[in-house]
């Protein structure tokens, strides 16, 4: 597949409109800056901000619901609190969206009555074709096309050739520290969350495929596809010239509990072998951020 575009990941990270779910007009609130962020890095894509009593945002036409926004939209991100995202799902899939980010934790992460919860979303998906970011994500970012999910207010990104995927919020709070400590020149982040759907194969497997991308970096948790896709991918990535650079939470057991108490993914394993499969593939193993 030499056209990144026709991977089902190219609309999450390059999409032509975005629906966002729970658009604020309060710059107090953290949901403010899911749009305003896109405004001030000139995203070129059509922006739709929904929020039930809102009529404008940022100068944008605001929506009720999902289903009154009479043109196509190629990625929900659904920026409400865990109560609601429910129902906003189903709104989405009444749409005939196919494409949905849930921002929002409390799910899986939390026990077994968030899981159930998650459960009827993963059936929801399912059965209307949908593919799904999280929950418990904030995801992505496409630096060249002016794309960011995040709540933190965000009005440049160096650009380069460094893609990043997590599994977890890890990014978020230290997102200002990674550009300007450590001084990041980033392409893309996809951040997984919980990974109800959509996981570290499916997100590695469009990275390679990226012409833009020359290094990529997970930080991984648990591996929730197939492992020896993953194993692959890595192989495909050396052919390809591109580096790929993994962090491992859980190597201790109070890693793996740590990891498990986030994302509701057991992380214990054997590390030794899993150096061996990092070594074997040409990954480059990192023990510290």
């Amino acid at each position: 597949m030499n056209n990144n575009r026709e991977h089902f990941l190219s609309m999450f990270v390059e999409p032509d409109s975005v629906a966002i779910v729970g658009a604020s007009n309060n710059p107090s609130r953290i949901n403010y800056h899911l749009v305003a962020n896109l405004v001030s890095l000139g995203f070129r894509g059509r922006i739709y901000p929904v929020h039930p009593k809102e009529k404008e945002i940022m100068g944008l036409r605001a929506y009720p619901s999902v289903k009154n926004i009479e043109e196509t939209v190629d990625l929900a991100v659904i920026g409400v609190s865990h109560s609601l995202t429910l129902e906003i799902l189903r709104d989405c899939a009444e749409k005939g969206i196919k494409r949905v980010t849930i921002i929002a934790g409390g799910f899986s992460e939390t026990g077994e009555q968030g899981k159930r919860v998650q459960d009827e979303m993963a059936r929801i998906i399912r059965e209307s074709g949908m593919r799904a970011i999280g929950p418990n994500a904030l995801s992505p970012i496409n630096v060249p096309a002016g794309f960011c999910i995040s709540f933190h207010p965000v009005s440049s990104i160096k650009p380069g050739c460094l893609s990043l995927i997590f599994q977890s919020g890890l990014y978020e709070p230290r997102f200002h520290w990674l550009l300007s400590d450590f001084n990041y020149h980033l392409n893309k982040v996809i951040d997984l969350g919980n990974k109800m759907d959509i996981n570290e194969v499916d997100a590695l497997s469009y990275l390679v495929q990226d012409p833009k991308t020359r290094v990529i970096g997970i930080h991984l948790e648990s591996i929730a596809g197939d492992g020896r896709d993953f194993l692959r991918l890595i192989r495909e990535a050396s052919a390809r010239e591109k580096r790929v650079v993994v962090l491992k939470s859980g190597r201790s057991e109070a890693g793996a509990k740590a990891a498990a108490s986030h994302t509701g993914a057991l992380a214990r394993g054997n590390d030794p072998v899993f150096e061996g499969a990092m070594r074997q593939s040409g990954a480059i193993r990192a023990y510290n951020l």
